[in-house]
């Protein structure tokens, strides 16, 4: 047993642990991206909207329709008629974000725990959970992929703020 010991302080020297990156400013990062998500849906400002997200991405609507490969003129387009249609004006969103983790550099995932869809005149709101890939592109973080999850389900939901 003696004998083992000095082979394992040999072995745990040569164990080099790379530091844990400091994502903070990163999460801060896309908070903000999802902060000017927000606020360009409750502008109806397809322009600034379609800014947050990649050259070219790959969307789920809320309805589940799936739209690949899009790029932000087009995401820009179908939102225009979104706001025209679906949601007119005084039509709102809120997202809560939930958690936001990096499993690779410049690769984040993003989860909103609520996403809520705010119809003017309706009392009650279409829910839903957003899970966002988002990557640096050109210094700045944006949507990859966008995937919107109707309702809200399990604990831990807490209500977004008023």
């Amino acid at each position: 047993m003696r004998g083992a010991l000095p082979g394992l302080a040999v072995v745990l020297a040569g164990c080099v642990h790379a530091p844990i990156p400091d994502h903070r400013s990163d999460e801060i990062a896309i908070r903000t991206t999802v902060a000017r998500l927000v606020e360009s849906w409750n502008a109806k400002d397809s322009a600034n909207f379609s800014s947050v997200f990649a050259a070219r991405h790959d969307y789920i609507a809320v309805d589940g329709q799936l739209r690949l490969d899009v790029t932000p003129a087009g995401n820009a387009a179908a939102h225009q008629q979104v706001w025209r249609f679906l949601y007119p004006e005084g039509s709102t969103i809120r997202m809560d974000v939930r958690a936001i983790r990096f499993p690779a550099p410049d690769v984040a995932v993003q989860i909103t725990n609520r996403n809520d869809f705010l119809r003017e005149g309706r009392t009650q709101a279409l829910t839903s959970s957003l899970t966002g890939v988002l990557v640096r592109e050109d210094g700045a973080w944006k949507f990859a992929a966008f995937n919107n999850n109707p309702g809200q389900s399990g604990p831990g939901a807490p209500a977004s703020p008023q």
